[in-house]
Formats: structure tokens, sequence, C-alpha cells
């Protein structure tokens, strides 16, 4: 058995295969999975097929359409995916961006979707007026100071997290069906998808229109 915390419509919205398969991909790339759950959640849902209308992203972790083309996709395939056979793809962008680096903190977990980056300190300015990513994530600016920092990019989905350790755990019986191998990877994949800091301009400026 597994242990999942309780995050918001976890238990109550996706199936147990979901739920075998996320660990089986957090596992796999080095991530906590009830972080990954966390920022699914905030992203999307658990929806596979939620597109953003304005920037067309889609999706669990909403994959922009150069994003998926990058790693291999379309924002059409994944949209007719499972979330299980979509989470596969989840693992493949998350292995792409850690590059065999193990991160521990929801925040990492989230601006590694957010921003195409890790590793920020938590007063690191994300965006800043009067860029395009700024205004289509004004409402994470909660200071009001015309930037956006890591700190407040993340903090929703770490009262997502700190909300669900106050509830009982979601148990995962990992024996009850077998493992689904990941999409794999192309030889030239590690050159393919340029996120850094042109990640945190593509990727961030879809967050708060979806």
């Amino acid at each position: 058995m597994r242990e999942l915390l309780a995050i918001d419509g976890l238990a109550e919205t996706t199936t147990d295969a979901f739920r075998r398969r996320l660990i089986e991909v957090a596992d796999s790339v080095g991530l906590e999975p009830s972080y990954l759950a966390g920022v699914i959640r905030f992203e999307s849902s658990y929806k596979a097929d939620i597109r953003n209308p304005l920037s067309g992203a889609t999706g669990l972790i909403q994959f922009l359409p150069s994003t998926a083309r990058t790693l291999g996709t379309t924002v059409d395939e994944l949209a007719l995916m499972t979330a299980e056979e979509q989470l596969g793809w989840v693992g493949k962008y998350y292995e792409r961006v850690l590059a065999g680096r193990r991160i521990t903190s929801v925040q990492d977990h989230y601006l590694a979707v957010f921003a195409g980056s890790i590793g920020a300190s938590p007063g690191q300015v994300l965006f800043a007026s009067p860029i395009k990513a700024y205004a289509q994530n004004k409402a994470l600016d909660t200071s009001g100071d015309g930037t956006i920092t890591a700190a407040e990019a993340t903090a929703p989905v770490e009262r997502l997290v700190e909300k669900a350790r106050a509830r009982p755990v979601i148990l995962v019986d990992m024996a009850a069906a077998p493992a689904t191998p990941a999409p794999a990877l192309t030889q030239d994949d590690g050159a393919a998808l340029a996120v850094g800091l042109f990640g945190a301009l593509v990727l961030g400026a879809r967050r708060l229109a979806s």
C-alpha cells in the first residue's frame, strides 16, 4: 500500500487506476506523488481534455501547443487520451525539465510547470509588469507591487497541500494493476525543449487565463 495526501477532489473525482499511475509516474522521475497531485488539481482539476481557449494549453498540467510538439505529441492528441494515459506525458515533461535532479519542495513541483525551471528562491521575481506574462497572471501578485515572485506563484498549490495534511490519507493498492510504461524518449529530446527562462514566459503566460 502507498499513501497519498487527500488533495481536493483526488479521492472523489479520480479513479484507483489514476492514483496508481500518478504514483508510478512520480516515482519514475523523482517527484512526490502528493505534490504532483496538487499541481494537477490546481492546473486542471484532473481533467485530461480541458483546454484554455486563449492559449490552447491543454490537459492535466496545461501543455502549451509548442510544449506538446517538443515532447513528440500535440494538444489534440493529448485531449483524446485518458487521464491515466496522459500522466505518461506529464512524466516525460518533468523528466526533461528536471534532467535527473530530484525535487522535494512543493514550490519546485509547481515551478517546473509554471516557469519551466526549478530552484528559484521564494522571493525571486518570475514576471514583472508590464510584460504579457505578468498581465495574464496578475491575480497571483498578492502584494500588488507589480511583480510575481516564486512564493506568490506557488501559494495556491501550497494551500492545497496544507489543507490535505489535515485529512485522512488515501490508501492506494499498487498491486492491483500492472505498471504502464511512460512514453519513450527520443534521441534528440534533450535539445528539443528549451524551457529555462524562455519557458518561464511561455509556460506561465497561460496560467490565469485557464
